[in-house]
């Protein structure tokens, strides 16, 4: 008991008596606390008491424990890896050279994978988990011909829950390889749409100072929090998503962006900046200009160079002009034209009608175009377009006859392929897509431009394009139907 805060264990309650004034028992001092929902401070509680939830299935529940426990032991074994092997020296000097201590290499729990096709698998298997279990936490990937290990030659970043518990992993490739990061792939307790790295080291920083910088990479991640910058965090292997935002809403309402300065990370900015302001956050960004992204920055100019720039940190709309008005003649029409377009995708989901208005007179007088006839341009672009986006999502109800949800099934098909032609790497499948769009296309009487709308809309990641892809495979599956367009085909896992 103390003057400001009094906790009764006989009654099991608690009351601060400071300026929250609030009280309750040990659920709402958790979720106060972590800023957690009920039902996950009911899971956290239920964990540490050694209590199963009766409303949860025990199979379900048994499944998720033996992949955490995987995922735990998995961690260790990266981590030995890393520090007992000849390979795994390597990959911390090669840490070393990023300017990573081993302080926050053990703080991140950083780990190696060794060049090894099934040594995880084997060691696993050892300590008694079946390879199915093993497989379905995404450790071992299993083909036609074997099993092997997903991580290999990789240095390994741990991804925790908010809880501390280790749902997946990240691995940065050591040699030359296409794919320079891969991520573990869904699992019944790893949703890379739902999870955030750093989080669970972060988020008491983030409740601290009332604000969280968003950044790319987890070794930016590592870096920040290496140079005392520690409400920082980074999306782990996708981009932002609104799940994400909902999740950081729980901490804080305000966000610094800070993305790679290349084409992607400016894409990836304009594209986090529009989805924010529509979910009410407050937003400012960085611009890291010369470097690369905010690891380059502190290796070369210091933990002082990271600290000033966040602390000069900018309106998100600010940002977004200065970075599409860079090396272009804003006197051209055609110029203009394109640089309205892109300010009014963002502007429109700014919910303060004062901060829109500003905005477009400041359009207006940089841009020397009258107010009036950016309203009308707003009106074309913006309204015209809400309007093509609502018909869209009306028209995404299953038909109820085969035949009407086999064209349903077809057009999404398009659709996709349309908007997400790597997703289809087969050419036995390109050729049945091919075949599609020649014979039935027209029939149809839309346009390319009206399916990749409809393509950008509905699935605006690629990780939702290959969930609606899963679901017309079981379809066709699962359906007698004469043309089974795609009863062979197989997706990339993401």
């Amino acid at each position: 008991k103390s003057p400001s805060f009094m906790v009764s264990s006989d009654k099991q309650i608690w009351y601060c008596f400071g300026a929250c004034g609030e009280g309750g028992d040990i659920f709402k001092f958790l979720q106060k606390a972590e800023s957690l929902e009920f039902v996950e401070a009911l899971n956290v509680l239920a964990d540490k008491a050694g209590v199963l939830l009766s409303k949860i299935s025990k199979k379900d529940t048994s499944h998720k424990s033996k992949i955490l426990a995987i995922n735990e032991l998995a961690k260790k074994y990266f981590e030995k890896a890393l520090f007992q092997t000849q390979s795994g020296k390597k990959a911390l000097e090669y840490l070393k050279d990023r300017g990573i201590n081993e302080k926050s290499v053990k703080n991140f729990n950083l780990g190696y994978a060794p060049n090894n096709w099934k040594g995880l698998t084997k060691f696993l298997t050892k300590t008694g988990f079946s390879k199915e279990d093993i497989i379905d936490a995404g450790l071992t990937v299993k083909s036609s011909n074997a099993e092997y290990d997903r991580f290999r030659a990789r240095i390994i970043f741990p991804i925790f829950s908010v809880a501390g518990k280790v749902i997946g992993f990240t691995g940065r490739t050591l040699i030359n390889e296409d794919a320079k990061y891969i991520n573990s792939p869904q699992t019944v307790i790893y949703d890379k749409s739902n999870v955030i790295f750093g989080l669970h080291q972060a988020k008491g920083d983030i409740i601290k100072e009332d604000s969280v910088v968003i950044v790319e990479g987890n070794i930016d991640v590592v870096m920040s929090n290496q140079s005392g910058v520690l409400n920082v965090v980074a999306v782990s292997g996708t981009s932002l998503t609104e799940g994400h935002l909902k999740i950081l809403r729980r901490y804080t309402k305000n966000l610094i962006f800070c993305f790679d300065s290349d084409n992607a990370g400016i894409l990836a900015s304009k594209r986090a900046i529009g989805l924010a302001y529509r979910l009410g956050f407050n937003i400012k960004a960085l611009a890291l200009k010369v470097y690369k992204d905010p690891a380059d920055l502190i290796k070369g100019k210091g933990e002082k160079a990271w600290q000033n720039l966040i602390s000069k940190s900018e309106n998100a709309f600010e940002f977004l002009w200065e970075i599409l008005i860079k090396d272009k003649n804003i006197k051209d029409i055609e110029v203009k034209k394109e640089i309205i377009i892109e300010l009014f995708e963002v502007l429109q989901y700014i919910v303060s009608k004062v901060e829109t208005s500003y905005w477009k007179q400041e359009i207006s007088k940089r841009l020397e175009a009258r107010e009036s006839d950016l309203e009308e341009e707003w009106d074309n672009i913006i309204k015209g377009k809400k309007v093509k986006t609502e018909s869209i999502k009306n028209e995404n109800k299953l038909p109820k006859t085969s035949k009407d949800r086999l064209t349903f099934d077809k057009q999404h098909l398009v659709a996709i392929y349309f908007k997400y032609s790597k997703l289809f790497t087969d050419n036995d499948i390109k050729s049945k897509v091919y075949n599609i769009i020649k014979k039935e296309f027209k029939s149809w009487h839309i346009s390319k431009k009206e399916l990749k709308l409809k393509a950008e809309i509905m699935w605006p990641e690629k990780y939702l394009a290959n969930k609606e892809l899963n679901r017309i495979i079981n379809d066709f599956k699962h359906i007698d139907r004469k043309q089974k367009v795609v009863s062979s085909l197989e997706l990339e896992n993401e």
